[in-house]
């Protein structure tokens, strides 16, 4: 579809990703997680509906298997990240999302699709989580995540959530183009998150809800934002491995949301967390060399 190198697409696209989580962040303040997760996969669901033209119908049961899968990581994903950017930092949970699940990654690349590295390309992403599990931690306090030990368990959620399905994927994306798989993902997933609310006890669901009207501009742009980003990356995947496209585009995201959390969102450590990603993103060129 784009007759440019993989990894240019992955570039721009880790942007566009950036940016996607500033406005999340921005929403998490004010909203709930699974408020602003179907709020914004009903967001991502209307604006799909452009890619009709682009689309292939003609699917097998096989084909709705893979969609169906991915869908529901995606939705259950949405949840895990909403919860780790509502209640840390930008900065933090940033590093935590992005560069964790290439554990994952790695592993299943090899186990489920073959996937080999080189000696140095390991090596490069061993620096890379390193670098990650330094910036999770406040140099002058306790190692706990930013105080707050009882999301601990959401982080190792979405690690394993996101890996599996950077993998799921890569494999699905073996059968269908980009577009039609990203066009019915993004249909399916609405429907997902909303089972997922309804299942909770009635008390809990008021926290589901969200005035869209009030957010519709930051709505509309978050949804335009994935997207984009999607199409770019999907399209990417396609011709590299997940295994290597995976952290490479996660140590881009880092670096831009990094600095964002300190320009846009005061956050703290700034500068350490700086010369920690700018590690990150060194390594992250050996992963092409």
């Amino acid at each position: 579809m784009f007759a440019v190198p993989w990894y240019y697409l992955i570039a721009i696209s880790a942007v566009f990703n950036a940016g996607t989580l500033i406005l999340e962040k921005r929403l998490l303040r004010v909203e709930h997680a699974l408020a602003f997760s179907a709020s914004v996969a009903f967001s991502i669901s209307l604006l799909s509906l452009f890619f009709i033209p682009f689309v292939t119908f003609s699917l097998t049961l096989f084909d709705l298997a893979l969609i169906l899968a991915y869908s529901i990581m995606l939705a259950v994903g949405y949840w895990a990240s909403a919860r780790l950017f509502r209640h840390g930092s930008l900065s933090t949970g940033s590093p935590i999302y992005n560069i964790m699940p290439n554990i994952i990654v790695v592993f299943l690349g090899f186990v489920l699709l073959g996937e080999e590295l080189t000696p140095t390309q390991y090596i490069a992403i061993a620096v890379m989580l390193a670098t990650a599990f330094f910036m999770a931690f406040e140099s002058n306090k306790k190692r706990d995540v930013e105080g707050k030990s009882k999301y601990n368990y959401t982080i190792v959620i979405s690690a394993i959530i996101v890996g599996t399905t950077l993998v799921l994927l890569k494999y699905a994306l073996g059968f269908m183009s980009p577009i039609t798989f990203i066009f019915f993902t993004n249909i399916f997933t609405p429907f997902i998150v909303w089972l997922m609310i309804f299942r909770r006890p009635a008390p809990y669901r008021k926290e589901a809800g969200m005035d869209i009207r009030k957010y519709i501009k930051l709505l509309v742009a978050l949804a335009a934002l994935t997207l984009t980003y999607r199409l770019l990356l999907y399209t990417a995947i396609v011709s590299s491995q997940i295994s290597v496209a995976g952290p490479f585009n996660s140590a881009l995201i880092v670096i831009i949301t990094v600095l964002s959390g300190g320009i846009f969102f005061g956050e703290h450590h700034i500068p350490r967390k700086v010369a920690l990603s700018m590690i990150m993103l060194i390594a992250s060129y050996f992963l092409l060399v």
